[in-house]
């Protein structure tokens, strides 16, 4: 009995030792994977900062845009999301602030002389290289599409405008409201507002760009771009009031109003809840205006565009 309770107790305490070293053993190995762990996190944020300290210098360098471009669509995976959006940010604050000079080469008669010959509105700069031979232009045209611009005819001119469709290619790595913004610039540049002193979009389409600014501006009251898609958000009030001097609201002859944008704003209104939108509540108290007046410019009209839209103009 004594030998049978002394072999328990033997089996116990071997149990117990078999138990705090496994136990010790796996404590250990948890350390170690956990310093891995940290080594591993420490070497990827350091990465990331010289991603992003590297791609920051390359953006402030007067040329090379096509090259810092070029970087960090290569490395932007490799920094955190702030990075990210902070890069993309500069990014296109740097291709606007390049956007002079490259006019200005564009522009250049000769440049213009091949472009007119080859060049039709929507085509992309891809397209153009492969019309011309001329190897002045390519160069040109190619730094051009590689620094995040593409063409557009404006009265007789072609002109470099940014590509929002090419800073699509962030999205996955940038916060939500500049993924947002990209967006809603990508549309603006496929299809711009104006041009020509014109309005180059339908009455429905300003009022569909309107509302999806509004949405922006709610959903990301603080974004780094909110101040920009604000004045963007009047713009498109503005051109509900007066329209574009060549493409006016009333009629100059007639002072009757575009039956096309009578059209839009019925379809938009009966379309969308009203008491959502401050957008809409605006639309809505403007066409009720032109309804009492028949669709007119009258003295009435004319001061109530110049009391509610964003700014007064002398368009329409």
């Amino acid at each position: 009995m004594k030998v049978s309770r002394k072999l328990s107790a033997l089996a116990a305490l071997l149990a117990l030792a078999v138990s705090l070293e496994t136990g010790t053993a796996a404590v250990h190995a948890a350390g170690t994977t956990d310093k891995a762990a940290v080594s591993a996190s420490s070497k990827s944020a350091a990465y990331a900062k010289t991603v992003y300290n590297k791609a920051t210098a390359l953006l402030k360098k007067k040329d090379g845009l096509a090259y810092a471009k070029s970087y960090m669509t290569k490395h932007i995976k490799s920094v955190t999301k702030y990075q990210a959006t902070l890069l993309v940010l500069k990014l296109e604050n740097a291709v606007n602030a390049s956007l002079v000079s490259a006019t200005d080469k564009l522009l250049a008669d000769r440049n213009q002389t091949i472009l007119n010959g080859i060049y039709e509105q929507g085509d992309s700069i891809s397209k153009v290289l492969g019309e011309t031979k001329d190897v002045q232009l390519r160069k040109l045209l190619t730094d051009l599409r590689d620094s995040g611009y593409k063409l557009h005819a404006i009265e007789g001119m072609i002109y470099p405008i940014i590509d929002y469709d090419a800073f699509k290619v962030y999205q996955p790595y940038v916060n939500p409201d500049i993924k947002a913004y990209i967006n809603l610039m990508a549309e603006e540049s496929a299809k711009p507002s104006v041009g020509d002193a014109a309005l180059l979009i339908s009455w429905s389409e300003v009022i569909d760009r309107g509302l999806a600014q509004e949405a922006f501006i709610k959903a990301h009251p603080k974004s780094n771009r909110a101040q920009l898609v604000k004045m963007m958000y009047n713009g498109s009030l503005t051109y509900l009031y007066y329209g574009m001097p060549n493409t006016p609201l009333f009629d100059h002859d007639t002072q009757a109003l575009d039956p096309a944008a009578r059209k839009a704003y019925d379809d938009a209104l009966a379309k969308h809840d009203v008491g959502k939108s401050e957008f809409l509540q605006k639309l809505e108290s403007w066409s009720d205006i032109l309804r009492v007046n028949d669709d007119k410019l009258t003295k009435q009209v004319e001061k109530r565009r110049e009391s509610s839209a964003p700014g007064k103009s002398s368009q329409g």
